[in-house]
């Protein structure tokens, strides 16, 4: 009901589909005859390359690591569970706000920024994460919630600017390296904890990753123009 009183066309400024050229006869193979074209743009490869450590310090880390790290450090399944509520529910105005942004500063900016604070907010995460559950954890929620989604907005932003009506067909293709830094990252939480019994080093390297993209997104391959 809420969707249909407020995010239909005509009580919005949203243009309909068709406004973007997207072709009505669009194949199977487009997908790919897209694709052919994206891998011969640097750009792609670099949007690409800060997306994929988008996902491994995201749905990669927090999804899957932080419960079980949380409960080797004495805190409970329910409490690492708040926390993650926390996360989920401050990713609606981080994502929100990201966008509004994106469309009023600077795309590579703010990509950076929001890279580097939420690699500051997970090098700060093993020093808290021993205690019991407070203040100082809960603002690592709201931190890391706010920026966990954040990075969304502006690559749509970019991929329409750079690749124009395909900007969606390459935000599709750039998403798969989202999932595969996920998958990366995931993988890599758990055998860090099965070869050393602790995820305290994964922190350290998911934040190190997060500075890495903060570099890459400001590529002079990731113009906007």
């Amino acid at each position: 009901m809420v969707i249909c009183l407020l995010l239909n066309e005509r009580h919005s400024a949203v243009r309909t589909v068709t406004d973007y050229n997207i072709k009505p006869n669009s194949t199977f193979a487009d997908v790919f005859i897209n694709l052919k074209g994206f891998v011969k743009n640097k750009k792609f490869w670099v949007i690409a390359l800060a997306f994929g450590m988008c996902g491994a310090t995201t749905n990669g880390l927090m999804w899957s690591s932080f419960t079980p790290a949380a409960t080797l450090e004495g805190i409970s399944v329910a409490d690492a569970s708040y926390l993650l509520l926390i996360v989920g529910l401050l990713n609606i105005p981080g994502t929100i706000g990201a966008g509004w942004l994106s469309d009023r500063v600077n795309k590579q900016a703010l990509l950076a920024v929001i890279f580097f604070l939420r690699g500051a907010s997970l090098i700060w995460l093993p020093f808290i994460l021993s205690q019991p559950v407070g203040w100082e954890l809960i603002a690592f929620a709201v931190v890391f919630g706010v920026f966990d989604v954040a990075t969304v907005p502006p690559v749509i932003n970019l991929c329409n600017q750079i690749f124009g009506d395909q900007g969606p067909s390459a935000f599709s293709w750039i998403n798969v390296a989202h999932q595969v830094g996920a998958g990366l990252v995931a993988f890599l939480g758990g055998l860090i904890a099965f070869m050393t019994g602790s995820y305290f080093v994964l922190w350290f390297i998911a934040g190190g990753i997060c500075f890495i993209a903060a570099v890459i997104v400001l590529s002079p391959y990731h113009s906007e123009k």
